[in-house]
């Protein structure tokens, strides 16, 4: 081969070898500008609530439709790391926001390695290949977060449901992203606590004291959205348990009017599907007679404790049309409801 063959296949080479590079440039500016565009338009949804309120409930209805991606308690190892953490309230605030934001955005692989390998990625739809992608790579448990990334992207909505973080926490995501919405969900403070008191999470002995923390705080929130509600019309709305389970149909289709989803009929049939069926499917149950469920706890819990959650609950109540028992018959009659119409401030309907 001449010297001039050998300069011009040189030559060629490198020129191949620019043309790649630039390719790959261009590939990975084309996916960045898709990434953009897919999180720019996406709506981003956060169900705001408390232990044993039914937000695993809540959170089923919205995920079962194809165009949600959704995260079960996001929020729960850094909720248990900063009980036993140096690190002061401001800078896990900080933490939990992060958290939050980098899961609505799908930056995923911004997440910390133990939020991403915690139990309950079982617990959604779309987090459960993921979990158990980790399981069969326990070394390398990053090379599944492609999984995220890949259904978050392709959704049109991205969901999670926490109930470790306040409303009034909430204001710096909704002032940096107009496409962000939240679904305040409150239940009755009786059967909430009832509830939390089977899974062990305080003895009887100390109700007055977990009474007084559980509804201090959803009144604090409630207050605190009426204020957020001014400031971001039309993205925030208030649920109560109650109505959810009375009326799922006609609840769950005001809820995707708010998110922006279409109430298909088999979201229909699904909701009837699981708001009907009587099954024993242990604490974290989301198939359930939901209109049964409403009331039930008025037979386990005694007239004294619920009288001691009435007197230091009356301020949420008020708020949220809950009614006090005035008797140990009137607790028991059952065709008696102890919830009534809810203020207007309070109605899902509220949020334009």
């Amino acid at each position: 081969m001449t010297r001039s063959a050998q300069c011009f296949m040189v030559k060629h080479r490198n020129r191949m070898k620019m043309f790649l590079v630039l390719a790959a440039i261009l590939s990975a500016v084309v996916i960045l500008i898709n990434h953009v565009l897919a999180v720019d338009q996406k709506t981003s949804v956060v169900i705001l609530a408390y232990m044993r309120s039914g937000s695993s409930f809540t959170g089923n209805i919205i995920q079962m439709n194809p165009e949600v991606f959704y995260v079960f308690e996001p929020l729960y190892t850094y909720a248990h790391l900063s009980n036993q953490s140096s690190l002061d309230a401001l800078q896990y605030s900080k933490t939990y926001e992060m958290t939050l934001e980098n899961i609505l955005l799908c930056r995923l692989p911004e997440i910390n390695a133990d939020t991403l390998n915690q139990h309950h990625m079982i617990d959604s739809l779309d987090t459960m290949n993921y979990y158990y992608c980790t399981k069969a790579n326990v070394q390398n448990s990053k090379k599944c977060v492609y999984l995220l990334e890949k259904a978050c992207l392709r959704s049109r909505v991205s969901c999670l449901k926490t109930i470790r973080y306040s409303m009034k926490n909430m204001t710096h995501l909704l002032e940096k992203h107009g496409n962000m919405k939240i679904i305040h969900l409150i239940r009755d403070p009786r059967p909430t606590l009832l509830s939390q008191q089977k899974l062990q999470e305080f003895n009887f002995d100390s109700l007055g004291k977990f009474a007084a923390m559980l509804c201090n705080r959803a009144k604090v929130d409630f207050d605190d959205s009426l204020l957020m509600k001014k400031q971001f019309p039309g993205r925030i709305a208030t649920i109560r348990y109650e109505d959810l389970a009375e009326m799922p149909v006609n609840m769950a289709t005001q809820m995707y009017n708010f998110i922006g989803l279409d109430f298909t009929d088999e979201n229909r049939d699904h909701i009837r599907s699981i708001t009907t069926r009587n099954s024993n499917c242990g604490a974290y149950c989301s198939s359930r007679n939901s209109t049964e469920k409403v009331s039930l706890w008025r037979k386990s819990l005694p007239y004294m404790q619920v009288s001691l959650i009435d007197k230091i609950c009356h301020p949420l109540y008020r708020a949220m049309g809950y009614l006090p028992a005035q008797s140990q018959d009137h607790l028991l009659n059952m065709s008696v409801p102890l919830y009534t119409t809810v203020p207007t401030e309070s109605s899902v309907m509220n949020y334009r």
